[in-house]
């Protein structure tokens, strides 16, 4: 937002607002607007600004913050009418959401079974994870000696591979996308006992 603005700004602004009754919206007319719908004007500095904050600068002073918001009490987003528009927080604009039913919570994902599926589904697996140092020919030799009752340090040694990386390995974290990967309960009978900290 600009510290100020200069006539030909301000004639410029109005020039491109249908200005109605006191009480009505008075809705931004030129083409020039944001995905959201708010309208959008080039000041002579060349940033482009939400039309909505310049009604509220003009009416209301400047901002409080440069975090500020411009709060419309008429849900309209390209409404210009300083009548309707206040500065206000974040937090005010989710409360004034919520208050009217225009808050879109996200869905609840935790405990329930089907969204959990999907999320894993999404995850990147294997060698596609950005930082994996395993291949499939090194799990299966980490599932082997798990099997055969070694620990995560005798694993790591023979292997090569980070003890943490064994450990996420043997207790089901990772690597579990493989059709012949063991099942959780028959990784609990290796030798690589849970709470393994890779920082210990």
């Amino acid at each position: 937002m600009p510290d100020r603005l200069s006539e030909k700004d301000i004639e410029r602004f109005w020039s491109k607002v249908d200005i109605r009754g006191q009480e009505e919206c008075w809705p931004w007319v030129a083409k020039s607007r944001s995905w959201k719908g708010y309208g959008l004007i080039k000041h002579s500095s060349g940033a482009n600004i939400v039309a909505s904050r310049i009604s509220c600068f003009l009416a209301h002073g400047a901002p409080p913050s440069n975090a500020a918001y411009t709060l419309h009490s008429c849900d309209n987003p390209s409404c210009c009418n300083p009548a309707h528009l206040r500065w206000g927080t974040p937090k005010d604009n989710v409360t004034d959401a919520m208050e009217r039913n225009r808050h879109v919570r996200p869905p609840r994902c935790q405990n329930v079974p089907a969204w959990e599926e999907k999320r894993r589904n999404a995850m990147p697996k294997g060698k596609a994870v950005w930082n994996q140092s395993l291949d499939e020919t090194t799990v299966r030799k980490i599932w082997e000696l798990h099997f055969q009752n070694k620990n995560v340090s005798e694993i790591a040694s023979i292997t090569g591979c980070k003890k943490h990386a064994v450990s996420d390995v043997c207790q089901g974290r990772t690597w579990r996308h493989l059709a012949d990967a063991p099942s959780l309960e028959r990784l609990k009978t290796g030798g690589v006992r849970r709470g393994y900290n890779q920082f210990s």
